[in-house]
């Protein structure tokens, strides 16, 4: 990037007072770019960045034009804002933020750095007249920035404990702001099955005249089977049923995200007259591509091949799925070595009390603060958590950053050893980078 968008970026809070008043005045001034296009908004704890990937690959693959906004990136600031999977080309990116600092140049209170984003993907998809916007949301829901769109399908993929600082301390309380994303006369999905919130779900789907579809009940996936690196089963929905849907992920936790997307694509489908075809999802999942979510990759260094497992997990939730994947024998490995790195306000203990029982050997580090939006925890103070806790783990290092940390697990792996890389996005980001820049 050149150094005056840098600066306006850089410039930017990351927490600023939520609200969707700056993004409405915002938005106005650049002629409603929102309007422009349909859109599906994605909420929801955990997999609502799989599910927003997953619906996109399959409204592509039956030849529409997709734009997909995420949140955070891994590699590159421009994968958040795509069309058919190819990111906002640089020039582009600079000029819509060079439009943007124009716009908010006289502005007492400044918009957010994801605002800003969020302005830039929207304007983009509008520039490139999208047919489709599938759009994860960034923070809860009733005060996100992407809650500005007038949705035609708001997914909730699950409601789990995580950013209680801004969202809540209970469940309840974290499921009502989510809950803000459901549209008026629109179509509502969830793979939540707690009553509790499904009744809560249920209820503002009645106040606001949206149609009703939750997992276990509309549909479903069925006659699973777990196979070395990867996972088939059928999809029973609203009205489709496809066999022998083939995932070639380790990610067991995928078989809700999928179906949650395959409903989505039916309620399109039934809205727009389309004929979404059974094969086209089939392949469409078969080769769809999920970085940082269970990813498996070779890594060869100094001669030495080493396999590592990339994974987000960044709350227990999360922590709890990727648990379900080391369980299943989905991956056979004979010791488990522990990349680790935690964003500083998350509930270390709980994470680590579901994945260090897996654990033989440990390594800790922090993940650079600048390329992330919150601060990372001091590994020293971690170690003395894990210390704490009496496990019997061989051994345990701190490194001072994520390369050396993982240079120093291929050292220590054997052959049939798997490093699993997890704690953070920003973590499992900071060794992607590394291992495509190789």
């Amino acid at each position: 990037m050149f150094c005056k968008e840098i600066a306006f970026l850089d410039a930017l809070e990351t927490n600023a007072n939520l609200g969707l008043d700056r993004m409405r005045n915002l938005l106005s001034r650049l002629d409603n770019p929102e309007k422009d296009f349909n859109s599906i908004l994605i909420g929801g704890t955990n997999g609502k960045g799989s599910t927003t990937k997953i619906l996109a690959e399959i409204l592509r693959r039956h030849g529409f034009k997709v734009g997909v906004y995420t949140s955070p990136h891994l590699v590159n600031m421009e994968e958040r804002i795509m069309i058919n999977n190819k990111p906002i080309p640089k020039r582009d990116f600079l000029d819509l933020l060079t439009e943007i600092e124009d716009l908010t140049r006289n502005m007492k209170e400044k918009p957010t750095l994801f605002e800003v984003l969020t302005l830039a993907a929207f304007k983009y998809f509008s520039k490139k007249k999208v047919d489709f916007a599938v759009v994860e949301v960034g923070l809860g829901g009733r005060l996100d920035a992407t809650n500005v769109l007038e949705a035609e399908i708001s997914i909730i993929t699950n409601v789990e404990l995580d950013h209680r600082d801004v969202l809540g301390n209970s469940i309840m309380e974290i499921a009502k702001e989510k809950a803000e994303i459901i549209k008026p006369n629109a179509a509502f999905v969830t793979g939540e099955e707690r009553n509790e919130i499904l009744k809560l779900f249920r209820k503002k789907c009645l106040e606001r005249n949206s149609k009703f579809f939750r997992y276990g009940r509309d549909f479903y996936c069925k006659n699973l089977k777990i196979m070395k690196y990867s996972l088939k089963f059928d999809y029973c929905g609203l009205s489709k049923y496809i066999r022998n849907i083939y995932f070639p992920s380790c990610g067991i936790y995928q078989t809700r995200n999928i179906p949650i997307s395959i409903a989505a694509a039916e309620i399109i489908e039934e809205k727009y007259g389309f004929t979404f075809n059974n094969a086209v999802i089939r392949d469409a999942i078969a080769r769809i591509s999920l970085e940082g979510r269970s990813q498996l990759i070779t890594l060869k260094v100094e001669g030495k091949k080493s396999r590592l497992m990339l994974d987000g997990a960044h709350n227990p939730a999360g922590m709890k799925a990727l648990a379900e994947v080391l369980n299943s024998k989905i991956i056979d490995f004979d010791k488990l070595i522990l990349v680790l790195a935690f964003s500083e306000k998350k509930d270390i203990k709980a994470m680590l009390d579901v994945v260090l029982p897996y654990a033989d050997i440990v390594i800790l580090t922090k993940f650079d603060s600048k390329a992330a939006t919150s601060q990372p925890k001091d590994p020293r103070e971690v170690a003395k958590y894990i210390k704490d806790m009496s496990l019997k783990i061989e051994q345990m290092s701190v490194a001072k950053n994520p390369i050396v940390a993982v240079k120093t697990a291929i050292k220590r792996a054997k052959e049939n050893d798997l490093i699993l890389v997890t704690g953070s996005l920003y973590l499992v980001g900071e060794v992607l980078r590394w291992i495509k820049s190789r």
